[in-house]
């Protein structure tokens, strides 16, 4: 009868033992898929973090590309200026070297104006004496070769207006010269070349008028007649 009761605890205890293990495999699943989320949760996050250290590794690679292509350009732009620098530098010496030949040539020459000048201060104080020293000939004493000279000496050189005096002069001295007409004709060419119309044909016409058959009338009517135009 004992032993029937030892049986039947040892029974009931087994009974109770196998009623427990359903409830803890139920529980170990549980916790087992709580792990199994959160693992899945960290392997996704864990997934995005790659990605974005991958993206960073593309920029940082894309980065680096440009920056050998700056480096490159600056590169080839450094080694431009420098010869353009070297060109420069060239061209620079070449300027002043010109600068100096030309100083050179300059101080040569003032030294040669500088030689001139006293040459010809010597040859005007050599004439000056000359002319102290030197007696008047009898032919310069006329008075119609004098100041008619001069005029055709100032006329041929095209200074007009001392041209202009010098016939006046003449004029003045010889009112029946035999050169009265043309004098007259080249007083009046003298202010046309000037530019004064009317002073030249006021001169032109006395010439037309006073002195009608000589070659300096018709030279005078040929003038009067181009003004004219």
């Amino acid at each position: 009868m004992r032993s029937l009761k030892i049986l039947g605890f040892i029974s009931f205890i087994l009974f109770l033992s196998g009623a427990g293990c359903p409830l803890q495999t139920r529980s170990q699943m549980e916790e087992k898929k709580v792990i199994q989320d959160q693992m899945k949760v960290l392997q996704t996050g864990r997934n995005e973090q790659q990605g974005k250290i991958q993206d960073v590794s593309n920029e940082v690679l894309t980065l680096n590309g440009r920056l050998e292509t700056v480096e490159a350009k600056i590169t080839s732009l450094d080694r431009g200026m420098q010869a353009h620098n070297r060109q420069g530098d060239q061209q620079i010496g070449e300027v002043s070297n010109r600068v100096k030949t030309l100083e050179e040539a300059s101080l040569g020459l003032n030294q040669r104006m500088d030689g001139i000048i006293e040459e010809l201060k010597s040859l005007r104080m050599a004439i000056d004496s000359a002319k102290k020293n030197e007696k008047p000939s009898a032919s310069s004493k006329g008075p119609e070769r004098g100041p008619f000279n001069t005029g055709e000496d100032e006329y041929a050189k095209g200074n007009w207006g001392e041209a202009i005096l010098s016939y006046m002069k003449y004029r003045e001295q010889n009112p029946t010269g035999k050169r009265y007409a043309e004098a007259t004709f080249k007083i009046g060419y003298a202010f046309q070349q000037m530019g004064k119309a009317a002073q030249a044909k006021s001169f032109y016409q006395e010439v037309v008028n006073r002195f009608p058959s000589t070659p300096h009338a018709k030279k005078a009517q040929s003038q009067l007649q181009k003004i004219d135009k």
